[in-house]
This record gives structure tokens, sequence and C-alpha cells, in this order.
């Protein structure tokens, strides 16, 4: 199963819910989801001060690379990368 392919979706209508982890203040709208191997499209919502060290460092180096990285996983899963 891919994510659903949406063109047109109203984001207001979907409940902003806390991001897993230790940080407060930080939450997500998650517009569509491929539940099969993980992959998500989502809105992200940080509250003033919103201090997330705590998850630590995250690093893209270009589209292409974090690609290549993604890809082994969603071809074990055989997830579609179209969408």
């Amino acid at each position: 199963m891919s994510k659903p392919e949406l063109e047109f979706l109203a984001a207001n209508n979907i409940e902003w819910i806390p991001v897993a982890g230790n940080v407060p203040g930080l939450y997500e709208r998650i517009l569509a989801r491929d539940s099969k191997c993980g992959v998500a499209t989502r809105m992200l919502r940080f509250n003033p001060g919103t201090d997330t060290s705590a998850n630590g460092i995250t690093i893209f180096h270009s589209v292409k690379t974090s690609l290549r990285e993604c890809m082994p996983a969603c071809r074990r899963y055989q997830c579609d990368l179209r969408s």
C-alpha cells in the first residue's frame, strides 16, 4: 500500500497531535501515510521556545542522498515512492 495521492486536502480538518518523544510543544498533522513502511507526509508545529535538541541532529545532505538511504527499506517493504 502506498500513501494516498491527495491533490487537495483541507489540512485544518486534521487534528494536531503531540509528536512522540521527549519534546513538549512539538505537534504534527499527518497528511498521508504508508503504514507498511512508515513513509509519511506531515506538517509540524512548534510552540514558541520549543527546544528539539533532545531529538538529536537530523542532517539531510541532499534529497538524492536521503532517497538513496530510504530505498533499501522501501524495496524491502515494497513501498511506492511515486506518491
